[in-house]
């Protein structure tokens, strides 16, 4: 969500089409938005609970977090939300992912979310 917030506004902004003052209203809106340098701490923050937690790359990006018993044994997953909110990630926010950690040289978990974009996208063609 933070992704679609700062770099998909862009473009809502150029398929805007309605009189000037709703436009105005809009585009005032925007400074309340997450910016760019949100959206990477955002990832780094994911990135730090997946190491801390041993969470899998593609349970996460289902929304899916294993749960496990006293000993660390998984027993299960649970979804972070209700399935009918559940926000899944597409092959393009798990990109961005492993673009973050690219750039902060965290080429472990680059390589785990870049390759997790490659499975998305051939399953969403």
């Amino acid at each position: 969500m933070v992704k679609r917030l700062t770099t998909d506004w862009r473009e809502v902004e150029t398929l805007i089409h309605t009189d000037k003052r709703h436009l105005i209203d809009v585009l005032q809106q925007n400074e309340t938005f997450p910016s760019a340098e949100d959206l990477s701490g955002a990832a780094e923050a994911l990135l730090r609970l997946q190491d801390t937690y041993k969470l899998d790359t593609t349970s996460l990006a289902n929304g899916f977090i294993p749960v496990r018993d006293a000993n660390g044994v998984k027993k299960g997953e649970e979804g972070v939300q209700p399935p009918e909110t559940r926000m899944v990630l597409r092959a393009n926010d798990c990109f961005e992912l492993g673009r973050q950690a690219y750039v902060n040289q965290d080429y472990y978990h680059t390589v785990l979310w870049m390759q997790e974009s490659w499975d998305r996208l051939e399953k969403e063609e």
